[in-house]
């Protein structure tokens, strides 16, 4: 989980970085379903 943690903050601290809208919604549903405890 910490080398998860630590590749998050190095695409989200990378200017160049955008994550497209389609796989930023997926993934707001995924962890609004409840399915994955990990995420919430």
């Amino acid at each position: 989980m910490d080398q998860l943690m630590r590749a998050a903050m190095l695409i989200r601290n990378h200017p160049d970085y955008e994550a497209p809208g389609v796989f930023v919604e997926s993934m707001k549903k995924l962890i609004d379903s409840g399915r994955f405890h990990l995420f919430g």
